[in-house]
């Protein structure tokens, strides 16, 4: 019952088109969390052209907006672009809201944190999935 190696990690996503310029500045942005909080939340893009009724089930109507989800419950939006600074201020929010960590930022460990959660990166369907991957051969950068 108490299973560590599942454990359920916040999601960032950022909804987004390619020929929106706004979104070509969030990008990097959204990158740095990924890097940033690497072991401590997952990280999708969806592209609205690609993927119109997933933008649409989320109650997207501008982009970019990026969502930082727990457990399939959206906790935080951002409409437009997004500094490096309040982006991580969302972030962290969010993390501290969980107790993933501490006020000062600090890590919660459990006892299962030097176990490694290389498998984690999964995301709710296939086709955001696919959006991903497919972006990611576009090469955004």
């Amino acid at each position: 019952n108490n299973n560590n190696n599942e454990k359920k990690r916040p999601t960032l996503v950022l909804y987004s088109a390619p020929w929106c310029g706004p979104c070509r500045l969030t990008n990097p942005v959204v990158k740095s969390m990924k890097s940033e909080f690497q072991n401590l939340i997952d990280v999708v893009e969806v592209c609205t052209d690609d993927l119109p009724d997933i933008a649409e089930s989320a109650g997207i109507v501008s982009i970019p907006t990026i969502q930082l989800y727990y457990d399939g419950v959206v906790l935080d939006t951002i409409v437009g672009c997004v500094a490096k600074n309040v982006l991580a201020t969302a972030v962290n929010k969010v993390l501290e809201d969980l107790g993933l960590v501490s006020e000062d930022g600090d890590v919660v460990v459990d006892d299962d944190e030097e176990g490694g959660d290389d498998d984690v990166n999964e995301v709710d369907t296939d086709e955001e999935d696919e959006s991903i991957q497919s972006k990611e051969k576009e090469g955004t950068r």
